[in-house]
This record gives structure tokens, C-alpha cells and sequence, in this order.
């Protein structure tokens, strides 16, 4: 089975919800010093801005995604 990330779909998909991450992230980064609850709202995008691009990485790989069986 070739990996998922040859699949279009797959590549579309993580493509349009890393872009609202890094878009969203670029907003709130911008606006974190307004308050606390901004800064905490960058802290939660934070770490999916460095976690999403890995875990979908990993899920497409074809060793250990969906059709690694």
C-alpha cells in the first residue's frame, strides 16, 4: 500500500488545516499582548502550530498510518 500522503485528498486536507493553524495563529500572535486570555489563546495555538505539521507527517507515513497493516 503506497503512503497516504500520495493521495491528493489526504494532501488537500492537510494543507487547507495547516493554513487556518498558521493563519489563525498569525492573528492571534499579533493581538496576544492585548490581554491574558490572548496570550493564553497563542499558547494553545502555539503548540499546535508545531505539533499539527509532525502528526501529519506521521499519520501519512506509510509505515505507521492507516495502511500500514
Amino acid at each position: 500500500m503506497k503512503a497516504l500522503w500520495y493521495n491528493p485528498v489526504y494532501r488537500e486536507t492537510v494543507a487547507v488545516v495547516l493554513l487556518f493553524i498558521f493563519s489563525m495563529g498569525a492573528v492571534v500572535f499579533s493581538l496576544r499582548k492585548k490581554n491574558a486570555l490572548w496570550l493564553a489563546a497563542w499558547a494553545s495555538i502555539k503548540s499546535w502550530v508545531f505539533a499539527a505539521p509532525v502528526f501529519y507527517l506521521f499519520l501519512g507515513s506509510p509505515l505507521i498510518g492507516p495502511y500500514s497493516a
